[in-house]
């Protein structure tokens, strides 16, 4: 079929090339601010912005046809039980919260897993730097634990579990004290919301975020916030927190921005490209630094900002599909059917009455003990014929809720609805085993979750935590010397497999062999006191000179001092007693109290035996003396990490407390 095309009369330009004249128009009266290469950077950053925009706000398929903002709310309506309002005031606002109930089992059941981090480190090439894995992973626990992070988790989580994505910043932060004058640094981990991050490409997959070509963030504070944080800059003058003198400032040529904002409000823009290197923040359409600036991170090749799904639902697009968007028109079928359901129940206790034409009647009329002149049976007429809810109804609503618990992978037993009978140790753990199987993607959403952001946390720790903090005069080497960071783990592991607190120290130089010979004697004091200590160091000049390669991989621990635990635990000895009885090997007393201990976090439940003294030779020694020294001299000239339990062997020799380093000519 022929197809007509006819000229328009109409002289109106296009929206396109009206926004280009605008453009134009704003770029001009920027010469006032900015030179000519940076209104063409700045050009280039606002077609960005605009793009990543445009993009997400999009509707698409992926969101059952509706935009980001759309589909995120609908989410967190499904999440919180939402309740509408009535539309009419016969209607009954009801709402059967199944979703809800069954993510938190969900989410109960995974934060009980305790999945940790293990650092791997290998040199260039290739070999396993042991000692210095064990190290990093101890400071990381011990970061997490200062940051408090299991509070962190808990929203995380909840976030993977109702929501496309899961955004987290990894961040060195500054806290001023009650006191206004003391001031502490740490690492920590941010929630960003969905609604706050633009991608520039949103057909990368979540697992490939870091090939991005650049990502952004928008954050809406106080002026006098953004003037704490950016008022040292030099453009921060042009900032203006009013709508109205913005939009007269400059013809409005700042006056970009991606949200609504009132007065008083600052947008905040952070602009990242880790392909090009690239850092800008721009304040309310205001610039703040100088084109080409480079990415914050000094050793990370990747986003401080990284993105996680739960699962996704194409190689083409980034966001993906979490259990509200899954269950959410089953769950709304369930709360309609539910809705129904007591409107024929109510029907059937106050069923709706015909009266004869020009009759109006009170509702009061059926009130108990009523009574009524003028009315008889007769001049009502029952306009429905039911006797309420059938059993049928009762089982279609049963299967609703079934077919929902298919959909999320929460079962009424995962939540704790079985029979009231005690359960073995071995029921227990079949029926957390066959729980975790409906989880997989979940348990291997949060192994990611954990594992990339324990990779920037090494990096982050790199940057920031091997810089010395102060300095003091030694005595022994009588220098001034700096001070670095130090971390204390209650629990760490020894080599000889037996736990204690182990202090791990940056430093900037070798220990001398007073300082060692020191070190030991106030471990091997420690240890005959019954608290078993290790003092580990490792050198931030070695360290920072070698190339190393990290790894991290998740592990599932057991959460000691639960419920299950403890079961298990029990059940553990009782397995062992019959063992032990059978091979005539007894078990192991100290094992035993350590691990009752931790388990019932009862420190020092049991007395422990003061510890036999053994005199050694003069002869054996100066033999591990002189072993000792020759270890030291070579230290440097060896692959792999020194550090100081990795001298000390089975009969407790002197422990050589050098940093760990490395030299790879």
């Amino acid at each position: 079929m022929p197809v007509t095309i006819t000229n328009s009369t109409s002289t109106q330009a296009s929206v396109g090339v009206v926004n280009q004249e605008e453009l134009i128009k704003r770029l001009t009266n920027l010469t006032q601010v900015y030179s000519p290469e940076q209104i063409q950077a700045y050009a280039f950053y606002l077609k960005r912005l605009d793009k990543a925009k445009e993009n997400r706000n999009k509707a698409t398929k992926y969101f059952d046809g509706l935009d980001y903002v759309s589909d995120y709310i609908t989410n967190e309506n499904v999440k919180n039980t939402y309740l509408k309002p009535k539309m009419n005031d016969s209607e009954v606002r009801v709402n059967t919260g199944l979703v809800e109930k069954k993510i938190e089992a969900i989410l109960n059941e995974l934060l009980t897993m305790n999945l940790q981090p293990e650092v791997r480190v290998f040199d260039r090439d290739d070999l396993e730097l042991e000692e210095l894995g064990q190290d990093f992973t101890d400071i990381i626990t011990r970061t997490n634990q200062i940051e408090k992070d299991d509070d962190f988790w808990i929203e995380a989580t909840l976030e993977l579990l109702t929501q496309r994505a899961v955004f987290i910043r990894e961040k060195f932060v500054t806290k001023t004290l009650k006191n206004k004058t003391s001031k502490i640094t740490q690492a920590q981990k941010e929630l960003v919301s969905g609604l706050k991050v633009f991608l520039g490409d949103v057909s990368i997959p979540a697992y490939r975020f870091n090939e991005q070509p650049y990502i952004t963030t928008v954050d809406i504070i106080s002026y006098d916030r953004a003037k704490t944080l950016y008022g040292h800059l030099p453009n921060f003058q042009y900032v203006v927190p009013s709508n109205t003198k913005r939009n007269e400032y400059l013809g409005g040529a700042l006056n970009w921005r991606m949200s609504e904002l009132a007065d008083g409000e600052v947008e905040v823009v952070t602009y990242e490209s880790l392909p090009d290197d690239e850092y800008n923040v721009v304040l309310n359409g205001v610039m703040m630094y100088e084109p080409g600036t480079p990415m914050p991170q000094k050793y990370c090749d990747k986003y401080s900002l990284q993105m996680f799904v739960l699962k996704s639902m194409s190689p083409d697009f980034a966001y993906g599909r979490p259990l509200t968007a899954s269950a959410k028109s089953l769950a709304a079928l369930s709360s309609e059917t539910l809705r129904l359901l007591i409107r024929k129940f109510q029907q059937a206790i106050e069923p709706p009455m015909a009266v004869a034409k020009g009759k109006v009647y009170s509702r009061d009329i059926w009130d108990p003990g009523a009574q009524t002149q003028g009315l008889r049976a007769k001049d009502f007429e029952i306009l429905t014929k039911h006797d309420g809810v059938t059993q049928g109804e009762f089982a279609m609503i049963r299967l609703i809720d079934e077919k929902t618990e298919e959909f999320i992978g929460a079962s009424n037993i995962a939540q704790g609805l079985q029979g009231s009978r005690e359960m073995s140790a071995t029921e227990v753990l079949t029926m957390q085993k066959q729980f975790v199987k409906q989880l997989g993607l979940a348990v291997y959403a949060i192994s990611r979750m954990k594992r990339d952001m324990s990779e920037l946390r090494i990096y982050n720790i790199l940057e920031n935590y091997t810089k010395p903090t102060r300095k003091k005069y030694d005595p022994l080497s009588q220098k001034i010397q700096h001070i670095y960071r130090s971390f204390t783990i209650d629990n760490g592991m020894f080599e000889n497999g037996m736990m204690g607190k182990k202090i791990i120290s940056f430093t900037n130089e070798d220990l001398i062999p007073e300082q060692q010979e020191e070190l030991y004697n106030e471990e091997e004091k420690m240890a005959k006191r019954g608290q078993p200590t290790r003092y580990k160091f490792i050198n931030v000049t070695k360290l920072k000179e070698i190339p190393q390669f990290w790894y991290v991989i998740i592990q599932a621990q057991d959460r000691e001092g639960t419920a299950l635990d403890k079961v298990l635990f029990q059940d553990q000895l009782n397995q062992g007693a019959v063992i032990s009885k059978l091979t005539g090997q007894p078990m192991n007393p100290d094992t035993l109290t350590r691990t009752f201990e931790r388990k019932w976090q009862a420190r020092n439940f049991f007395q422990k035996q003061a510890p036999q003294i053994i005199q050694d030779q003069p002869e054996n020694i100066k033999s591990e003396a002189e072993k000792v020294m020759n270890e030291l001299q070579g230290m440097g000239q060896n692959t792999g990490m020194q550090v100081a339990e990795g001298l000390r062997n089975s009969q407790q020799r002197p422990s050589v407390n050098s940093m760990e380093g490395q030299s790879m000519e």
